[in-house]
């Protein structure tokens, strides 16, 4: 405890948080559509942030997923799943052309929580997802 005179003040010291910024980003150099905006959060914010669902879009090819490489050897993440941020992450768009594989999406018709969508190629069959949305 301290004591103060009536002619102590105190004064408020204010720092600027940092942000932290999740990325994302093409690695192919022709166009693409519906890339997610970045993301920026700071540190006394939860550091686990959610993948936006949105599914980019490339002529003759499909999306299937994000991976911290933009050569897809880093760690893959699909739209929807957390990823926890301790500095500026980029993830890079991950793309297969289009004809030899299924992309199946998971609906969760108004509920939360589907799986997260599945690359099937269409040689093997598709073993689906166990795991049910939540009302």
């Amino acid at each position: 405890m301290y004591s103060f005179d009536s002619d102590t003040k105190l004064y408020a010291v204010w720092g600027k948080e940092e942000t932290v910024t999740l990325a994302f980003r093409d690695p192919m150099p022709d166009a693409s559509s519906n890339l997610p905006l970045p993301i920026s959060i700071v540190p006394s914010m939860s550091r686990n942030v959610r993948i936006p669902d949105n599914i980019p879009e490339k002529s003759g090819r499909f999306f299937t997923g994000w991976n911290t490489a933009g050569d897809g050897s880093g760690t893959p993440y699909a739209p929807g799943s957390v990823i926890t941020l301790t500095e500026d992450t980029t993830l890079w768009a991950q793309w297969e052309l289009a004809g030899n594989s299924w992309y199946v999406i998971y609906n969760p018709n108004g509920g939360t929580k589907a799986p997260g969508p599945q690359i099937v190629p269409k040689e093997q069959d598709a073993v689906l997802s166990r795991e049910l949305p939540e009302a």
